[in-house]
């Protein structure tokens, strides 16, 4: 339907709808939309929108079956129960599932691996959804970087996005032993938070503990542990 739509069909369609999104969040802020911002924002959203579409033209056929169902899906992660409202499924033609978040910022798919993965989102939505998971991906709306940035059974299921034997941050043999291992990751993970594990042990200290990723540095115990380690060693060192 998307590629058999004339442009100018879609573009009216497009506008029709961002207007209308725009109607309902400028009764909340009259003061902020006036006449010229609402306008200005109409034309840089719908411009996005159409960008993306053209990138939604590239894929292989599939229809959209979900989006942000706020009630049906929770994970449990090793006894922890998690809320998930997943921003859209897509269903491909042989019934294969896609599951698709939307980011407005940079995204990487490397921060879904590890036995600490940074950014659990997805490995989290793959353990719930029903059928069979052939792909997961950020839809980066991003001005200049419009891309689907994930990984998935094979290539190009969406538009550059590769499959799991091309990545090098997992050396899996098939794509359910890949699945497997985010639920397996998300168990131990959940277990350790519920049974209180709060070790002193930074991820990426030398990163982590900047005061441009953290603010939290007079609460935080590892300035207590380094100061420790530093009393300790000076007084091995006195004669």
């Amino acid at each position: 339907n998307l590629l058999a739509m004339e442009p100018s069909n879609l573009k009216l369609l497009v506008a029709g709808i961002t207007n209308e999104t725009i109607d309902v969040i400028a009764c909340h802020y009259p003061q902020t939309f006036s006449k010229r911002f609402r306008l200005l924002e109409s034309e840089r959203l719908c411009l996005r929108v159409m960008q993306w579409l053209d990138l939604e033209k590239q894929r292989p056929p599939f229809k959209v079956i979900e989006m942000e169902d706020r009630n049906k899906y929770e994970a449990n992660a090793g006894g922890v129960k998690i809320k998930l409202i997943i921003d859209r499924i897509d269903e491909l033609e042989d019934g294969r599932k896609l599951v698709i978040d939307y980011k407005t910022g940079s995204v990487a798919p490397a921060q879904w691996f590890g036995e600490r993965p940074e950014a659990p989102q997805l490995p989290l939505y793959s353990m719930v959804v029903e059928g069979d998971v052939a792909a997961v991906a950020f839809a980066q709306i991003k001005a200049g970087e419009m891309a689907f940035k994930g990984v998935a059974e094979e290539a190009e299921l969406l538009p550059a996005v590769k499959s799991y034997k091309q990545l090098k941050y997992t050396n899996k043999e098939t794509w359910s032993e890949v699945l497997d291992e985010w639920k397996q990751t998300m168990e131990k993970l959940g277990q350790a938070y519920r049974n209180g594990d709060a070790a002193i042990d930074p991820k990426h200290k030398s990163k982590t503990c900047e005061n441009t990723y953290c603010n939290l540095s007079s609460l935080c115990r590892i300035n207590e542990l380094t100061t420790l380690d530093g009393v300790s060693t000076e007084r091995e060192e006195q004669p």
